[in-house]
């Protein structure tokens, strides 16, 4: 896979829409690179995003998992985008996060803040587990026997605006979200707000499977990892100015590039 949207900045959506006649409402398209060219670089080719897109219902979205107890969100937020990524290309994989977690990346049951890149960077060099069965606590599997599986190139968005289009282009994107302890028990609408004056805050990452600008200011769909049973069939919506993504270097997104 190629980077389809290099570099691209908040006031580039709107530079591309004045110059080439299209507004950010329409299907994504291809805009051809001469109509919209700043200088003498061109790039293959800069998309617009729609105003909404979802990854719900496609065939090829990786199913919700389940963390569990393990502070493993990173991994299983990775792992379902790596399996989505897959399954868009006809093959269907069944990645192992606990195992990318624990054996293969060397971290403990936990994931502090800031060791995001570290995984999204060893998964690309080590590769993707398929270890089936495996769980936190036992011991880890001898590494030939792992099944890794190659990892498609990640990149990490500017912006938000960029993350938007990479989730219409090329599909779900992993993204860290500051939460609150009422988190755990979103009930219907399971619409997350963000947390409680005084609670207290923990970083979590998700899959985000698709967004809507229209709905009530600005909407993030995403998949969690506690599993089906949770929230919405395990997904949740949450505002865009509660999400905060990419706004600063604790609430990171990353891409299939």
């Amino acid at each position: 896979m190629t980077d389809r949207l290099p570099g691209l900045v908040p006031g580039d959506f709107a530079w591309i829409a004045a110059n080439s006649g299209l507004t950010q409402a329409e299907p994504p398209r291809v805009v051809p690179p001469w109509s919209v060219a700043k200088n003498k670089t061109e790039l293959d080719a800069i998309y617009l995003a729609p105003r909404r897109f979802s990854w719900r219902n496609h065939p090829s979205l990786a199913p919700v998992s389940y963390q569990g107890a393990n502070a493993t969100c990173v991994a299983h937020a990775a792992c379902r985008m790596i399996e989505t990524s897959y399954r868009q290309q006809g093959r269907t994989i069944s990645l192992n996060a606990e195992c990318a977690h624990q054996c293969i990346y060397g971290y403990a049951c936990s994931m502090p803040a800031g060791l995001v890149s570290g995984v999204t960077d060893k998964l690309q060099i080590k590769g993707a587990p398929q270890a089936p069965g495996f769980v936190v606590g036992n011991a880890c599997p001898v590494n030939a026997a792992l099944g890794l599986v190659a990892v498609p190139r990640l990149a990490r968005n500017a912006t938000a605006a960029q993350t938007k289009s990479r989730i219409a282009l090329s599909g779900p994107a992993l993204a860290v979200l500051t939460l609150g302890s009422d988190f755990e028990h979103l009930a219907a609408p399971f619409v997350y707000r963000g947390p409680p004056a005084g609670s207290s805050t923990f970083n979590h990452a998700v899959l985000l499977i698709g967004y809507d600008d229209d709905d009530q200011g600005g909407m993030w769909e995403c998949q969690n990892s506690f599993g089906p049973g949770w929230g919405d069939h395990g997904y949740f919506h949450i505002p865009y100015a509660v999400a905060a993504v990419v706004s600063d270097d604790l609430h990171p997104a990353f891409s299939v590039a």
